[in-house]
């Protein structure tokens, strides 16, 4: 990447999205210029990586997999703490020399404000059940996604989650002057 400044370009699922804020981390942390091509979807932005119209995506496991299982595009990095489960061969971007990378993607079921307490613990509830199925936690690493640790699996943890990444990518976004118009 710092090779090639201005050479390469980084495809991402749109501005703002997951891949975009992603790479934006990646490419300040190693000092790479590159020219930013925002896509319709993660689906447009690959099928020009797979084609060789962009040099490189970051997104989501999920959103790859097929691709990488079908070896028509190269995981170089995990963008995570730790290596995928279902990716163990492919190093963290720590471990392939580029610290103070951590793009952890994760879904979680939100509710309208006042919700009552009770149907919070109802949900909650239910959802716990479904991710500590066999059959359903089978899926999801087939799927490339992990169910969240025990420690992060209540409403409280989320809301500590969500503020930390606020927190976070709140300075990533400004300092990239991305508005929603």
């Amino acid at each position: 990447m710092k090779a090639n400044p201005g050479k390469l370009t980084n495809g991402n699922a749109g501005v703002g999205s997951t891949s975009h804020l992603a790479c934006l981390l990646l490419n300040n942390r190693v000092g790479a210029s590159v020219t930013l091509v925002p896509y319709r979807g993660t689906g447009p932005a690959l099928q020009d990586v797979v084609s060789g119209q962009v040099s490189y995506l970051c997104d989501q496991v999920t959103s790859l997999m097929a691709q990488v299982q079908a070896k028509t595009v190269k995981p170089l990095a995990v963008l995570a703490p730790m290596r995928s489960p279902v990716l163990p061969d492919v190093p963290t971007a720590s471990e392939a020399g580029m610290s103070g990378i951590d793009m952890m993607v994760w879904n979680a079921l939100f509710a309208p404000k006042g919700t009552p307490p009770e149907i919070i613990e109802k949900l909650n509830f239910a959802l716990l059940k479904a991710i500590t199925d066999l059959a359903s936690r089978e899926k999801f690493l087939q799927l490339g996604a992990e169910p969240p640790p025990e420690s992060q699996r209540s409403p409280q943890a989320l809301r500590q989650i969500h503020a930390a990444d606020v927190a976070k990518w709140g300075g990533v976004i400004r300092g990239a002057n991305i508005t929603v118009e």
